[in-house]
C-alpha cells in the first residue's frame, strides 16, 4: 500500500465490497485519520443493506459516515459513466467541504489489467493507460493505494481479519463490457502473465507520454488556430493527441473513430468547410488553417449611448478618440452592437454588398464570422463593419488601437453574460 500520512485527513470511497472494506481495515491498522463515504445508486435490491453495514461498522470503529442518495441525481446516458461522474463529484464536495486531503480509492491491480484492456480495445486516445496511484479530481488530490494487490488476495485478507463485505451481484453478470474482459481475461492470467502485461501498459504510457510532448509544443505554438500544413507534417500518433488535448477543453467524449473522422476532414483536400462534433462543437476549416469551436455562438447586443467606449472578453471599441472613425454621426445614438447577419447588407464606400459577401472578400475565419460585431445606429442601419481584427488609428504618428476582436474559443454564454451584467 503506498505511504498515506498519519497527520493528514482523507475520505475514504467505500462501496461495502471486499476491496474497499480491506482497505478500510488497513487504514485502522495504520491509524490514517479518514471519514468513510458511500454512493447509494439503487440499482440493485441489496444496495441499502450494503449502506447500513458500511455504516455500521464505520460507527463501531467511531468513523464519521456520510452517505450520497443518487436518485437525486439525473441518469444521463451510459449507467457507468454517469454513476462515476456522480460518485466523483460527491467525494470532491464532501472532501471540499471537510478540508480533507486526499481521497482514497480502492481500485486494485485487476482493475489496472481491465481498464487497460478496455481502453485497448475500445481504441482512441487516453492521457494515461491503466489507472494511476496518484491523481487530481480537480484541485482534489485523489490515491488508489491498492494497485499492487490482486481482487482475490483483498478477499482472502477480508476472511482472515474478519472484515465483513458484500459481492456486488451486477459484477457477475456480462451485461456490460468490463465484466466480460474481467471473467474471460484478468481473472484467467497467470503471476507471468500479470507482469507482462504490466510491462507492456508501462512501455504504452512511456511512448503516449512522448507523444503527448510532442503534441503540446505544436499546441502551445498555436493560438486557437491552426495551420494545416504543420499539422501535416506531423505523425499521426502526434496529430490524434494534438486533437484530443483540444477536444477535451471543451469536455469532450468521442470515440476513437470520430477522433479519425476528425484527423481526416482535416487533412482532407476540402479547403474549407465546417464538419459538426456531437451537438455543441464544430471544426471549422479554411484558408489553410482548421480551428475547434462552440458550434452555436450566442447572439449579443450592446447598447452604446454617446461619450461611452465598450470591453469585454469579446472586443473592444474606442468611441471617444475619433467617433467618425466608426461613421458615427451626432444623431447615430444609441449605437447597438451586435453580431452581424449574413443577410445584411452593408455600404462598402459606393457599393453596397451582403455581410456573406464581405466575409468571404475580406478571407474572415468561418468562426469569427459568428461572432463578428457590427455597429448599427439607432434606426438598426449598419454604420460599420470592421475589415479586419484591429484597428488603429493615426495622428501625427501616434498609433491608438480603436478596435480589438479577442480570441474566445473558450468563453461560455454564461461567462459572457456575467461579465457584462
Amino acid at each position: 500500500m503506498i505511504k498515506l500520512e498519519k497527520t493528514k485527513y482523507y475520505v475514504l470511497a467505500c462501496s461495502g465490497g471486499p476491496d474497499s472494506m480491506a482497505l478500510f481495515h488497513m487504514l485502522l491498522q495504520e491509524e490514517i485519520p479518514f471519514a468513510v463515504a458511500f454512493v447509494n445508486y439503487h440499482k440493485r435490491k441489496e444496495s441499502d443493506n450494503e449502506e447500513e453495514m458500511v455504516k455500521t461498522y464505520a460507527e463501531k470503529h467511531q468513523k464519521a459516515f456520510y452517505s450520497f442518495d443518487a436518485l437525486k441525481k439525473n441518469l444521463k446516458g451510459n449507467f457507468q459513466a454517469w454513476a462515476r461522474d456522480v460518485r466523483y463529484e460527491f467525494l470532491y464536495e464532501l472532501a471540499s467541504t471537510l478540508e480533507a486531503d486526499g481521497i482514497l480509492i480502492a481500485h486494485q491491480r485487476d482493475d489496472l489489467l481491465e481498464t487497460y484492456l478496455l481502453q485497448k480495445k475500445r481504441g482512441g486516445i487516453y492521457s494515461y493507460y491503466g489507472l494511476k496511484e496518484e491523481t487530481l479530481y480537480h484541485e482534489i488530490p485523489v490515491f488508489r493505494p491498492l494497485l499492487h494487490y490482486r481482487k482475490k488476495e483483498l478477499e482472502e485478507y477480508c476472511i482472515k481479519q474478519e472484515v465483513p463485505y458484500s459481492i456486488d451481484s451486477s459484477n457477475l453478470s456480462n451485461i456490460y463490457e468490463r465484466n466480460r474482459i474481467r471473467h474471460s481475461i484478468v481473472e484467467q492470467l497467470s503471476v507471468g502473465e500479470v507482469g507482462n502485461l504490466l510491462e507492456e501498459i508501462e512501455n504504452v504510457n512511456r511512448e503516449n507520454q512522448y507523444l503527448f510532448q510532442q503534441a503540446e509544443k505544436f499546441y502551445n505554438e498555436s493560438e486557437d488556430v491552426y495551420s494545416i500544413e504543420a499539422f501535416q507534417k506531423l505523425e499521426e500518433g502526434v496529430q490524434k493527441r494534438v486533437l484530443y488535448k483540444v477536444l477535451t477543453e471543451y469536455h469532450w467524449r468521442g470515440s476513437g473513430k470520430e477522433l479519425d473522422a476528425i484527423r481526416l476532414f482535416i487533412l482532407s483536400m476540402k479547403t474549407n468547410g465546417e464538419l459538426p462534433i456531437g451537438d455543441d462543437l464544430v471544426v471549422y476549416k479554411g484558408y489553410g488553417t482548421f480551428e475547434i469551436a462552440n458550434r452555436n455562438p450566442y447572439p449579443y447586443i450592446f447598447i452604446v449611448q454617446k461619450g461611452e467606449n465598450i470591453s469585454n472578453e469579446l472586443f473592444f471599441f474606442d468611441f471617444k478618440t475619433d467617433p467618425s472613425v466608426f461613421y458615427i454621426k451626432e444623431d447615430s445614438y444609441p449605437l447597438f452592437i451586435t453580431n452581424a447577419s449574413l443577410d445584411d447588407k452593408v455600404k462598402i464606400g459606393t457599393i453596397e454588398k451582403k455581410v456573406n459577401r464581405f466575409f468571404i472578400d475580406e478571407k474572415i475565419p468561418m468562426r469569427l464570422r459568428k461572432i463578428w460585431p457590427c455597429i448599427k445606429d439607432k434606426n438598426g442601419k449598419i454604420l460599420f463593419l470592421p475589415r479586419t481584427k484591429d484597428l488603429f488609428l493615426d495622428k501625427n504618428g501616434i498609433k491608438t488601437c480603436v478596435f480589438s476582436l479577442k480570441r474566445l474559443n473558450q468563453t461560455t454564454q454564461e461567462d459572457f453574460e456575467e461579465e457584462n451584467a
